[in-house]
């Protein structure tokens, strides 16, 4: 009996289609710039811009998550950290939303 049901679940198996191609996507967290790197605006922008390079030349799917405290500068939100993100939006990439605070 064992060995007929054995049977029965590698046909089923055997008709099951591979599939064809597998897929990834990658994210990005604490956006506007994340990682160990200087914070200042214009090597973030630069990091920005190189990295938004590649993914798009190798038409990565990408979606970027923003952490809203890593907007703030010394006067409130930052319009040039805000640019940053403009800048995975004009890439055609998407953001969502991190949190305010991420613990790690």
């Amino acid at each position: 009996m064992k060995a007929a049901g054995l049977a029965v679940a590698l046909s089923v198996i055997a008709f099951v289609p591979a599939p064809s191609s597998r897929e990834v996507a990658v994210t990005f967290d604490d956006l506007p710039v994340a990682g160990v790197v200087r914070r200042d605006v214009p090597a973030s922008r630069e990091l920005t811009a190189t990295l938004l390079r590649a993914i798009t030349a190798h038409h990565v799917p990408v979606v970027g998550f923003v952490n809203e405290s890593k907007l703030a500068g010394d006067h409130g939100v930052d319009p040039a950290r805000i640019g940053l993100l403009k800048m995975w939006l004009d890439a055609g990439l998407e953001l969502g939303n991190h949190t305010a605070i991420c613990g790690g």
